[in-house]
């Protein structure tokens, strides 16, 4: 009997070719549009490092990225409503007109991250996030955090 039940490896398989589906280049229209957004909802992305990753337009309604390293990803236009992106780390990526209805970013860290024109961002949901100075909320929010971290203490 081997050292991994046929479960496990199976689950491990399962993890492998959704991290391969996420990173995958997505395909553009002759007009350079995204002709099949990524669909991830409800997935499991916990853990996964995957910086940089092109999630343009993705839903990821109800998904779970926390403890996730988003950072430098593109997540613009992206559906993150009612997801869980618990202590991810979203430096530098970029949400802009990202909707985020109910989403949690409970101690993620925001650093020089791009929320303009966010739609349904809630303070209440991202207690002990840290930001930066260069983080960007849309238009009239107030994230209410204290800005904490290396890039403020020089």
């Amino acid at each position: 009997m081997g050292l991994f039940s046929k479960r496990s490896r199976r689950k491990a398989a399962e993890q492998e070719d959704l991290l391969e589906y996420v990173l995958a280049d997505q395909d553009l229209d002759a007009d350079g549009n995204i002709e099949d957004p990524k669909d991830l909802e409800r997935e499991s992305l916990r853990y996964l490092e995957i910086p940089g990753a092109d999630l343009r337009y993705a839903n990821l309604r109800n998904a779970d990225l926390s403890d996730t390293d988003l950072s430098g990803a593109d997540l613009r236009n992206a559906d993150l409503s009612w997801a869980r992106l618990d202590r991810a780390n979203l430096t530098e990526a970029n949400l802009s007109r990202a909707r985020m209805i109910d989403a949690t970013l409970q101690d993620a860290n925001l650093t020089d991250a791009d929320f303009s024109m966010v739609t349904g961002l809630l303070p209440e949901c991202m207690k002990g996030a840290s930001i930066s100075d260069d983080t960007k909320w849309p238009s009239g929010f107030s994230p209410d955090i204290p800005r904490r971290g290396p890039l403020l203490h020089d």
